[in-house]
């Protein structure tokens, strides 16, 4: 993507120095005047609770409220059940977005001394805070984000007020705009910690070392991962995405433009169901953005995704995501299911659903959901603003600056709130006390129902380190009750560097097919030490488990080799109609992509045509011109233009060859290709017509009617300086 975002970058300063034609005016369509907009009041958090609403058997408690938080935007358990949050207070302080950079935010520690269920102690982490935005736990202290640096904030005495602040990550959050800048630093569950509106991930060694890696762009506020590590993210008007696929692996190859399974869109529905009218909304005043009941009609402020881990709703919630949309004071929830890798999320249709509630809604306009968390307890804890507006001035339309003033939505700025969302009836849980556990009692933990306690247990192992878990770690990863539990396992071994064949071997027989395609994963680093493994995984190429089929393609080209690129393409041609699977695969061919059309194309599987193997085809072409190595793409055409297997093998290739890329129009070679006149002479009218618009995108030296190229001159110093604020604009706006 950088390449796309410098070259827009460049576009837009460019066009900036030019003269505008002056837009047309949007036409704002006043808010009907049969709706009463009800007074945006002030509301105690008592009156606050009295006017949300949540389905049938099921009620909110408050958690915590000011002066005990304010403005709270990100939260964490730590592993004894304190409530560590982050205040981001500087967040508009007034209408026109004026000094934010006072440093008022903290971070703040809340316990619950007498175990009644709402926090009653408050601890000052670290004050003095501009704009903070996130925070991550670990032993000794937590990592909070100050834009633009992440700092590790130790606590050596464990008094919960930290000792300072060394700097851990320089330049993670830059930017102006809050909500477009990096935010999340979770740990998920391969020992990675990932983030939001980011293209970064980080790892922390247990001895403290930092390790940095490029990965997929993703999301704008919030992120979560489901029980099998999957990760889950949205932005402003796209309610939720996952990445179906790691997407590590996707970034494997630069050739290959078309790959899926990261960041897919998993709930086609942006439909909200608010409970009052939503007069703040910031584009309130175009058509068809409210219904008649002055509502929001679809997700404009889509932000802290979650999926639910927790152990206490009724089975129906298990793995549901819940967003929350916090310009029209509600919380969706998804109903997810999955088949062949492929997951789906949807409205809720089952008995706690209703045509006039979605999940949580309030009345109070004040009401402003931003993040949603898994609790030890089980519940679904949601952090509000309890602002009138959250809008970044960045964005604030007129509509917007109207609401604000005319009806006082700019104040107050001391509010906030944590609320819990519970079954009736559930009986309220005493804090855990995992700090407690012995390292044997923690790998028991990773058996838990609740995906909260599971993550904590796999931290405080993963830093403690050492080898007294390991004996039961291997053991809990074949004999935990659940295929959560027996990956948890598996990955705590991994990042203790503890994985060895005979677990990993257990797991390949493990009854759960994510259970399969996890030791698979976490083997790779072992493959090539141990001949006999790997044999072990090529046997796997029957499984009839779509994870396991997908994971395979992942990893094959990790473990290399000639058997294990055979294996790959028995693997890809039994699932080649899955794109996930034609994704996994040719992820893992950079710079082999023509051998290995050559020999799939040779195979006897491969001489009917088929919608996936034309695609597959036609891809792995493509990845062949988007290398631009000039010898590749003459013997790409030197292989199209022989007689096919099958006469759509070369009607594909030739569909792809004749197609240029959205940055390349033109592919140049180091001589004229005898190809392409091969192919202009054949006797196939669909192939003579294909290479004729072929010859079109194809250029060499001395090609009749071709100009003599014209080399741009290199930037000036001011020219570039000119670039990198357009590239910083375009990163802030787009």
């Amino acid at each position: 993507m950088k390449p796309l975002a410098a070259a827009l970058a460049l576009a837009l300063v460019l066009t900036a120095s030019l003269p505008l034609r002056a837009a047309a005016p949007e036409v704002e369509i006043p808010f009907p005047t049969n709706i009463p907009i009800p007074p945006a009041t002030i509301l105690t958090p008592e009156e606050t609770l009295k006017t949300i609403k949540v389905p049938a058997g099921f009620h909110v408690e408050l958690v915590a409220s000011e002066p005990m938080v304010t403005t709270p935007v990100a939260m964490q358990f730590d592993e004894d059940g304190r409530l560590w949050v982050v205040e981001m207070n500087g967040y508009m302080p007034n209408i026109d977005g004026k000094n934010e950079d006072v440093p008022n935010g903290r971070v703040v520690v809340l316990e619950d001394t007498n175990g009644d269920g709402k926090m009653d102690r408050r601890t000052v982490f670290l004050d003095k805070l501009v704009m903070p935005r996130a925070i991550m736990l670990r032993k000794g202290g937590a990592l909070i984000c100050e834009p633009p640096n992440v700092y590790w904030c130790p606590d050596a005495n464990h008094d919960l007020v930290a000792d300072g602040k060394e700097l851990l990550i320089a330049n993670y959050a830059t930017g102006t705009n809050p909500e477009h800048m990096p935010n999340g630093l979770m740990l998920a569950m391969d020992g990675w910690i990932y983030n939001a509106k980011s293209a970064w991930r980080y790892r922390l060694t247990p001895a403290g070392e930092l390790k940095k890696d490029a990965t997929l762009f993703r999301g704008q506020w919030g992120i979560s991962q489901d029980d099998y590590g999957r990760i889950y993210h949205n932005t402003n008007s796209d309610q939720l995405r996952c990445d179906v696929l790691p997407s590590g692996y996707l970034a494997r190859n630069p050739n290959f433009k078309e790959a899926t399974g990261a960041s897919v869109q998993i709930a086609k529905s942006q439909r909200t169901y608010p409970g009052r009218v939503n007069p703040g909304v910031n584009r309130g005043y175009r058509q068809g953005e409210l219904d008649e009941q002055g509502r929001l009609k679809q997700f404009t402020a889509a932000c802290g995704p979650v999926v639910y881990r927790g152990d206490l709703f009724p089975a129906e919630f298990r793995g549901n995501s819940f967003v929350c949309e916090t310009s029209a004071n509600m919380i969706k929830r998804n109903v997810q299911t999955e088949q062949d890798g492929t997951i789906t999320a949807k409205d809720a249709t089952d008995k706690y659903a209703t045509p006039d509630l979605d999940f949580m809604t309030s009345t109070s306009e004040r009401f402003r959901p931003v993040n949603l968390f898994n609790g030890p307890d089980g519940a679904l804890y949601v952090t509000d603003m309890a602002r009138g507006v959250v809008q970044h001035i960045t964005y604030v339309t007129p509509w917007l600056r109207r609401q604000f003033i005319e009806r006082k939505l700019d104040q107050p700025l001391d509010q906030g709130r944590i609320w819990r969302v519970v079954p009736d009836g559930a009986k309220h849980q005493p804090a855990p006390k995992l700090s407690t556990h012995t390292p044997e009692q923690l790998v028991a933990d990773l058996a838990s129902a609740n995906g909260w306690t599971r993550d904590t247990a796999q931290r405080l192992l993963t830093e403690r380190g050492g080898e007294a878990a390991v004996a039961a770690l291997k053991k809990a990863a074949s004999s935990a009750k659940q295929a959560p539990g027996k990956i948890a396992a598996l990955w705590t071994l991994d990042a203790l560097d503890k994985m060895d064949a005979a677990t990993a071997t257990a797991a390949f027989a493990d009854a759960d097919g994510k259970v399969r395609a996890t030791a698979i994963r976490v083997a790779e680093s072992l493959v090539k030490k141990d001949a006999a493994l790997a044999e072990k995984i090529f046997a796997l190429a029957k499984d009839k488990s779509a994870d396991v089929q997908l994971q395979l393609l992942l990893s094959l080209d990790e473990i290399g080799g000639a058997k294990a690129e055979a294996v790959m393409a028995e693997v890809l041609t039994a699932n080649v109609e899955n794109p996930l699977a034609r994704s996994a695969t040719i992820s893992g061919l950079r710079g082999r992509e023509l051998e290995f059309l050559q020999t799939t194309l040779a195979s006897p599987a491969w001489a009917s045509a088929s919608a996936g193997r034309q695609t597959a085809a036609q891809q792995l072409t493509r990845c062949i011109l988007e290398e631009r190595k000039p010898e590749r793409v003459a013997a790409l055409l030197d292989f199209t233009a022989q007689p096919p297997k099958a006469p759509w093998q070369q009607l594909a290739m030739l569909d792809a060859l004749g197609t240029p890329s959205k940055i390349f129009k033109t592919v140049k070679l180091a001589a004229e290709p005898k190809s392409l006149a091969a192919l202009e002479q054949s006797p196939d009218a669909e192939v003579k017509k294909r290479a004729a618009k072929l010859t079109a995108l194809i250029t060499w030296p001395g090609k009749p009617g071709e100009k003599p190229e014209v080399k741009a001159p290199p930037l000036t110093a001011e020219q570039k300086a000119f670039v990198e604020a357009g590239a910083a604009t375009y990163n802030t706006l787009c």
